[in-house]
C-alpha cells in the first residue's frame, strides 16, 4: 500500500495536509494542519465522511508535497472548519464532478 502526504493549499496560502493513498490515485478526504499529523494517520484506516457535499472553499491538491513536489495535481474545494476534502479527490473525478456524475448522466 502505497501512502503519500499531500497538501491543499486555499486561496489565502493556508496549506492542509492530507493522505494520498497512491495505490487508487484518491486523496483521502480528512485534512490535518501538519505534515507530522498526517503522517501519524498514513496506516490508520479511514472511511469517507458524512456529508461530503462539495461545499467549501476552492482549493488546489498536490498529492506529492512529501516527495518535494509542491505541482497541482487538481483542483478541489475543502472545508477548513471541517478538516475535510469536499469536493473531487483525485484528478478523474474532477471532470466526473463537472459533468454531474462518472458516467455524465448525473
Amino acid at each position: 500500500m502505497a501512502r503519500y502526504i499531500g497538501a491543499v493549499r486555499f486561496e489565502d496560502g493556508l496549506l492542509l495536509h492530507f493522505v494520498y493513498d497512491g495505490t487508487t490515485d484518491i486523496a483521502l478526504p480528512r485534512l490535518y494542519a501538519t505534515q507530522e499529523a498526517a503522517s501519524v494517520r498514513r496506516r490508520a484506516v479511514h472511511t469517507a465522511p458524512i456529508g461530503r457535499n462539495g461545499v467549501g472553499e476552492a482549493v488546489e491538491v498536490m498529492p506529492f508535497v512529501e516527495q518535494g513536489s509542491d505541482k497541482v495535481e487538481f483542483r478541489s474545494t475543502a472545508d477548513r472548519a471541517r478538516m475535510m476534502l469536499t469536493g473531487p479527490r483525485s484528478y478523474e473525478e474532477q471532470f466526473a464532478v463537472a459533468r454531474g456524475g462518472w458516467d455524465g448522466h448525473g
